[in-house]
């Protein structure tokens, strides 16, 4: 099957420098992910078993979910980048994710902090291992999108961030650093370009971030922070204005 190729270096307007200086400083975004993850696990430490198995902010997920989620996705991206090391193409799930995600969510809140904590080791080190040839590489996600390797440090360290939110432990959107939350943001968007997107014209109340996203029907303008605004592009809602009326495609 062929792949749909995600260009990273040319995605939508003005998003473009960003995203391409932070697939391109994959040193420095690594350390923003690594960064992240401490927040994350510090936050996550002190969650009882029954928070675990109570309602994240994704529907029909439990916070054991989301855990257990971030904790497949690191071995999913492991996985990749261990393919690229040795030169034999991996998928990122040879099991059904929905149901490893099933499976781990009721365990103890020692073994998901475990799971988190350890699944994120090893991701960082894997990139770790990489050398200079192996960033402009090509992976396969998911969804079938193909991108370079350069990106994954940059795709992950989004998924944290939100995934982090979703968690409703009191980790808020405003806790994301501003320059984090452009990048996801820039990262988002490119993944969702090839989907039907509306047209919409992105304004950040938090700095002069404005984006012009190129879609379907009259163009709707979105106001929110730019943290706010990533977590609205991704479907979190987000406390934004204007985007009631939009329906944007899914984030896988």
């Amino acid at each position: 099957m062929a792949l749909t190729v995600i260009d990273i270096s040319h995605t939508v307007g003005a998003m473009t420098s960003r995203l391409e200086a932070a697939t391109r400083d994959v040193t420095a975004v690594r350390q923003e992910m690594h960064r992240a993850t401490t927040v994350l696990l510090r936050d996550t430490i002190s969650v009882t078993d029954d928070q675990w198995r109570g309602p994240s902010r994704l529907p029909g997920w439990s916070r054991g979910h989301v855990a257990t989620h971030l904790a497949r996705n690191a071995d999913a991206f492991t996985r990749l980048v261990n393919g690229v090391r040795v030169g034999v193409p991996a998928e990122m799930y040879t099991v059904d994710r929905d149901t490893l995600i099933d499976n781990g969510a009721g365990r103890s809140g020692m073994q998901l902090q475990v799971d988190l904590d350890t699944s994120a080791d090893q991701l960082f080190n894997a990139f770790h291992t990489l050398g200079e040839d192996h960033w402009n590489q090509q992976v396969s996600l998911r969804s079938g999108a193909a991108i370079p390797v350069r990106a994954l440090p940059l795709a992950r360290l989004t998924e944290v961030v939100v995934h982090h939110v979703d968690l409703d432990i009191g980790f808020r959107p405003d806790r994301i650093p501003e320059h984090v939350a452009a990048a996801g943001l820039a990262w988002t968007l490119s993944r969702l370009q090839s989907e039907r997107m509306p047209a919409l014209r992105l304004v950040s109340t938090s700095s002069d971030l404005r984006q012009t996203v190129a879609g379907h029907g009259d163009t709707v303008e979105v106001t929110g922070t730019t943290a706010d605004l990533l977590c609205w592009i991704a479907g979190r809602g987000g406390r934004v204005r204007g985007g009631d009326s939009v329906t944007l495609p899914a984030w896988r």
